[in-house]
């Protein structure tokens, strides 16, 4: 169990102070509002967003006073930054407030050193953005909750409007706008623009233009009216220092070329800063540097959301410019692998000499000349192309990267993974040749290191860093017994049968207390049937399992999209079509269109669609797949039922995952 709040943690944050509850008091009351958000009740008490805004301070402390340590700070803003989130998820806050809580939530995460939560945050905002008015209460909110969210979509235009109005008013009343009212303002948008310039393009002349700016801001007298401002230009001063040890530009070896940052700042998602195992990673006083060419083998492992793509993305990108060979990358599935190719294009084609990314679904298709520089394939696929001529494939490919590499213990097709890994080793032992090997779950990542490098020269590299939170919880189905009716017996000699309704139960643990909570549906989700004598279960009269799930996902779907895993295609197809029989959502109208153009009006993919419900296996057409897999990636589907064909690696923004069975089609159990 994942908790998001530690007794330990609790303690830390806060401290011995008058007023406040104990840590297990807090806790307590944290897990009491985790359960009502399951309920869908999405009010956090009063007392404890107080509490928040509270350890908000602690954490923003300066130092140099010395009034709190640096880790009880971190802590504090750790547990600030969850209360905050949690009172994101209650939409009668007007704007204003909901810009305040998601920017005091991001400085808390970011600041906290969680990351991930500081964008997931923002993500409210992204449907309903508009350009900025000049003087409005929430400009400073709406710039400082942007730039903390890498919205440079957003920004840019942003930055240029409110510019081009502050001149205007310079030259109608003959007046610098930082000797006004508006200085603050005014300092958030000078200083926030050179923050982003330095973010985007690295001039580190910005960067420190940016602070100082920022810190005039915050200490101007620019009336009361106007805190939010001076609260916006203090925490972007703070966090400009920070960056200086963060971004990308910070993190690049000075050999290597300035068009492999771009590929990341400029492309989309952004990345304007790294993550703290990237970080560590790719810190200048790291030796040897994954980034060396004389470094031949990287094992990286690193938790599932901690980044490890990225690095990958920037291996294959300072490869390409560095040493000038193509660059081989392996995943497990498909979409895996379609999932890594739409990436690394958008990164790719940015470089110095745009770079061509290719993913083949022929297993045996081999194109000849002009091949891609970057290829993305399944393990199969490069053992054809090995099998079939290596020595093509190793003149083609210098750096090898092998996504999910604990996929070597899969029972069926794991055999498959390690004999490749096994040949590259093998042939390039000597050559400069280089193999990555990542995944987030390595058992044995020692003696995989060991073995892909005997002579310890390379970069092994391991985290337990986790950003997002996590909460589970299990999901059970009981019978109630006063619901019990006799059903009417079809013949003298057919079994007594009775029926019971049954309702959905959760057990959910969210804190270190130990207390689990039992949340109950209201309404049954189903029904149970039992023959007499013996009470064995009748099932063609009782409802399927996976029915009953589907009054559970509804439910966990009022807080963000949401994925749920079934074991076989049939079971996906069936479970889908039970959420779509209750859902009110609306599917994009594009899939629906292409998938009915594609797969004719009567296909029961259609009908899921339209109501925001889709399922996803190998048996769909490619382009179908694709998207689906776009949807969810831009949050246009709420539901999508899988196979394990979105399981390997596939980064999806969903807000809760279920599984819907324990082991996979054919393993029993």
């Amino acid at each position: 169990m994942d908790r998001a709040l530690s007794l330990d943690l609790l303690n830390l944050a806060l401290g011995e102070t008058a007023n406040l509850p104990s840590p297990e008091e807090f806790a307590e009351t944290m897990a009491l509002a985790e359960a009502e958000l399951f309920r869908g009740n999405q009010t956090v008490p009063e007392s404890t967003l107080a509490t928040a805004w509270y350890l908000h301070s602690v954490g923003s402390a300066l130092g140099s006073l010395e009034l709190y340590g640096v880790q009880r700070r971190r802590a504090a803003f750790q547990v600030a930054g969850h209360i905050f989130d949690l009172a994101l998820a209650d939409p009668v806050r007007d704007e204003l407030e909901r810009l305040r809580l998601t920017f005091a939530a991001q400085v808390s995460n970011l600041r906290g050193g969680l990351n991930p939560n500081a964008l997931a945050a923002y993500r409210w905002r992204l449907d309903d953005r508009r350009m900025p008015d000049y003087g409005t209460p929430t400009t400073s909110l709406e710039i400082g909750t942007a730039l903390l969210a890498n919205d440079t979509n957003w920004l840019f235009p942003a930055f240029d409007r409110l510019r081009s109005v502050s001149a205007q008013i310079s030259r109608d009343w003959d007046v610098d706008p930082a000797s006004t009212a508006f200085a603050a303002l005014d300092g958030v948008v000078d200083g926030g623009r050179r923050l982003l310039l330095y973010l985007v393009y690295g001039d580190e002349d910005n960067r420190a233009a940016a602070r100082e700016r920022l810190r005039a801001a915050a200490a101007s007298a620019s009336g009361p009216e106007d805190i939010d401002s001076r609260w916006v230009a203090f925490h972007l001063s703070q966090i400009a220092d920070e960056l200086g040890g963060t971004s990308v530009w910070a993190l690049i070896p000075p050999d290597t070329s300035p068009s492999v940052a771009r590929a990341f700042t400029l492309a989309r998602p952004p990345i304007l800063s790294l993550w703290p195992p990237q970080v560590s990673l790719l810190d200048p006083e790291r030796t040897p540097s994954p980034l060396d060419p004389a470094v031949k083998r990287i094992v990286l492992s690193v938790p599932t959301s901690a980044g490890k793509t990225l690095l990958a993305q920037l291996l294959v990108a300072d490869h390409l410019t560095r040493i000038g060979s193509g660059a081989c990358f392996v995943a497990p599935t498909r979409s895996l692998c379609r999932e890594i190719e739409a990436s690394l294009r958008q990164r790719l084609r940015l470089l110095a000499a745009p770079a061509e990314v290719a993913f083949t679904d022929d297993l045996h298709d081999v194109t000849g000349d002009g091949d891609p520089q970057v290829e993305v394939m399944t393990p199969e696929r490069l053992a054809y192309l090995l099998r079939t001529d290596s020595a093509s494939v190793l003149e083609r490919f210098g750096l090898f990267v092998f996504d999910e590499a604990h996929s070597v213990g899969d029972g069926s097709r794991g055999w498959t993974l390690e004999w490749v890994m096994s040949f590259l080793h093998g042939a390039t032992i000597a050559s400069s040749h280089r193999i990555v090997a990542m995944s987030a779950a390595i058992g044995n990542r020692a003696t995989l290191a060991t073995w892909l490098d005997p002579t310890a020269l390379g970069v092994h590299f391991h985290s337990e860093w986790r950003g997002p939170r996590r909460v589970h919880s299990i999901y059970r189905t009981e019978r109630i017994d006063d619901s019990a009716t006799e059903l009417p017996r079809p013949t003298s000699r057919s079994p007594m049968r009775t029926r019971y309704d049954l309702r959905g139960v959760l057990h959910l643990r969210p804190t270190a207390t130990g207390r689990v909570f039992e949340l109950r549906t209201r309404t049954p989700v189903g029904q149970l049937v039992v023959r007499q004598p013996g009470h064995s279960r009748d099932s063609e009269l009782s409802t399927p399992f996976y029915r009953t799930i589907a009054p559970i996902a509804l439910m966990l779907g009022r807080a963000g999209p949401v994925l749920l895993i079934s074991p076989t295609k049939n079971e996906a197809r069936l479970l889908a079509g039970a959420i779509a029989d209750r859902s009110s959502y609306e599917g994009p109208a594009w899939l629906v269109a292409m998938a009915q153009a594609r797969l004719g009006a009567d296909h029961p993919l259609i009908r899921c669609l339209r109501r925001g419900v889709a399922y996803h296996h190998s048996s769909l057409p490619r382009d179908v797949l694709l998207g689906i897999e776009e949807s969810v990636s831009t949050e246009r589907l709420q539901f999508v039922v899988a196979t394990t064909t979105l399981t390997e690696g596939v980064n999806l923004p969903v807000r809760t995952v279920i599984i819907t069975a324990q082991g996979t089609y054919g393993q029993g159990g």
